[in-house]
Order: structure tokens, then C-alpha cells, then sequence
């Protein structure tokens, strides 16, 4: 028997609540409900009321296709809303969400600085 486990994440580097942290880091694993929410603020328009919970059951669901692309907006709108809860301003971001029967949805660091920052937070710098 084989399984195929499909693992979807931000990785966030900005500020967090606790004054005088200004480069922290920090990976968020994306679940179903997340991804409904990051569906929703992605569509530019949508005819449903509830439109990221309809939206998110719809491209789950094979009897009805995804209709909207994820889009990068779309990922930084959930941020601000409260998918970074721990960051009370995010810098920047990478998003890599792995989609069923489609292709995977990547959106890498907008710097390149971002990404060191990124590094040396969660791992720690060169010494």
C-alpha cells in the first residue's frame, strides 16, 4: 500500500509582537482550512456567499474543479488577517502549497536577504 503525503507551509520573516525583534522567523504548516481561507482571498470575484469555506469544499471536492488561482496577494491578504497571529508585521515570505490533481503553487522570497534572515533565525548564522 503506498501514501502520498502532501505538506503545504509559509516560511515568514518580520516582526513580532514582543518589542525589539524586528528579524524573526517562522514556518506556518497550512491545513485545509487555511488554504480555503488563502482560496477565498485569492479570487478576484465569487458568486458564493461564504466564498472561502464554499471555495475551498469545491476544490477539494473532484465532482467540482477549482474555478480561482492561489495567487501571492492572495497569501499576503491571509497573512494580515491573522495567518501570521504571531508576527505584527510580516517582511516578507515564501509559500509552497502542494495542490491535489493540479499543479503546486510556489512563491519564493521576494529578496534575497529575506531568505538569509530567514536562515539565520531558524537555524543560526555561520560562526
Amino acid at each position: 500500500m503506498r501514501y502520498t503525503v502532501s505538506k503545504s507551509f509559509v516560511q515568514v520573516v518580520g516582526a513580532i509582537w514582543q518589542p525589539g525583534f524586528d528579524a524573526c522567523a517562522m514556518s506556518y504548516d497550512l491545513n485545509s482550512y487555511d488554504l480555503g481561507s488563502i482560496i477565498g482571498y485569492s479570487a478576484d470575484s465569487c458568486e458564493v456567499e461564504n466564498c472561502g469555506m464554499d471555495l475551498a469544499h469545491r476544490y477539494f471536492d473532484p465532482e467540482h474543479p477549482y474555478e480561482h488561482p492561489i495567487t501571492r496577494e492572495g497569501v499576503e491578504r491571509w497573512l494580515d488577517t491573522g495567518g501570521a497571529g504571531d508576527f505584527r508585521h510580516v517582511t516578507d515570505f515564501r509559500v509552497d502549497i502542494e495542490l491535489p490533481d493540479g499543479p503546486n503553487f510556489v512563491s519564493d522570497w521576494q529578496s534575497e536577504e529575506s531568505e538569509i534572515i530567514y536562515n539565520d533565525a531558524m537555524y543560526g548564522g555561520e560562526e
